[in-house]
């Protein structure tokens, strides 16, 4: 009779398989920047869970498996950093800015993660050790949470209108896209964060199953920003966020036309953030036609349009 850790891994296993077959034929039939990105993520974390399972059946050493781990991690972690700044460099203004606070703590934590890690390999391969030194193995995870939260904060926040600024349902349809997509991730930093707080109350024995629930996670958090925000959630949202007040107010000052448009050009391209109420005036004047109400883009590899982000 298989027992119930046995079970756990043989399911951990057929999840992350079918994860990445997920992943892997959503990509090839609707290819997006992000979705390469994800792709390529869950390719590089198959092998590692991999191994935990054959260290569990007694094939690999524990070494073998903390060296698997720990070159994961610094993948994972690097290829993320970046993903979280790229998006971020398409939904504001101009290129990243690397003097916002955000995103210097992402940097620093970036780099103590990443100093972290390369510590704990070399060691590990040097001393020929079973598992990471648990001081630095700590640190590096919670310098990774930090790094990771902050600068997803620093890109995502970028769709968040004040109800003050939110004059036109366009605005209101990114906000809903901002709380949902920062509402999902910080759920998975609550897990992910729970999940180690456990484990750095017990010993290396469990690092096994540790790695299990870890690789579990991130496989969810690929599937997460594969497929589009459910539709329904984002239009709810859109219109609890959408202010009557503020809507009547702007289409009287757009010549009374009583529609209300959405982002369908590329801010980066027009040189506005959509934040300020006199920028978005004076660029409805210019380049926006009030009666395009949420004409999407031609698909693009990576929809720079916030609004577009919802279309599968």
């Amino acid at each position: 009779m298989i027992s119930p850790i046995a079970a756990l891994y043989i399911t951990s296993g057929f999840l992350e398989i079918t994860a990445c077959v997920l992943i892997a034929v959503k990509t090839y039939y609707k290819p997006k920047k992000i979705r390469c990105i994800l792709l390529l993520f869950s390719v590089l974390t198959l092998p590692a869970s991999a191994v935990n399972i054959l260290n569990y059946t007694g094939i690999l050493p524990n070494k073998w498996n903390s060296f698997s781990y720990l070159v994961s991690t610094t993948f994972m972690l690097t290829l993320h950093f970046w993903l979280n700044l790229d998006i971020g460099k398409l939904l504001r203004v101009g290129s990243v800015q690397y003097r916002n606070p955000l995103v210097l703590a992402g940097v620093i934590t970036l780099s103590g993660s990443l100093l972290c890690l390369t510590c704990q390999t070399i060691i590990l391969l040097v001393r020929d050790d079973e598992y990471p030194i648990k001081p630095a193995f700590v640190t590096g995870v919670t310098f990774a949470i930090f790094c990771d939260a902050a600068t997803y904060l620093y890109s995502f926040s970028a769709l968040i209108n004040l109800r003050s600024q939110r004059v036109h349902e366009g605005q209101s349809r990114t906000t809903s896209l901002g709380v949902w997509f920062l509402l999902i991730q910080f759920l998975w930093y609550g897990a992910f964060g729970v999940l180690y707080v456990w484990f750095f109350c017990q010993t290396f024995e469990y690092f096994n199953t540790l790695l299990v629930f870890d690789y579990i996670l991130r496989f969810i958090l690929c599937l997460m920003f594969t497929w589009s925000p459910p539709r329904f959630v984002i239009e709810f949202m859109s219109g609890r966020f959408f202010s009557s007040l503020s809507q009547k107010s702007h289409s009287q000052g757009a010549g009374d036309t009583g529609s209300t448009f959405a982002i369908t050009t590329d801010a980066k391209e027009n040189g506005s953030s959509f934040g300020d109420n006199q920028e978005l005036e004076q660029y409805t004047r210019n380049n926006i036609n009030v009666n395009d109400l949420e004409n999407p883009r031609a698909n693009m590899y990576y929809p720079r349009n916030p609004t577009a982000m919802v279309r599968p």
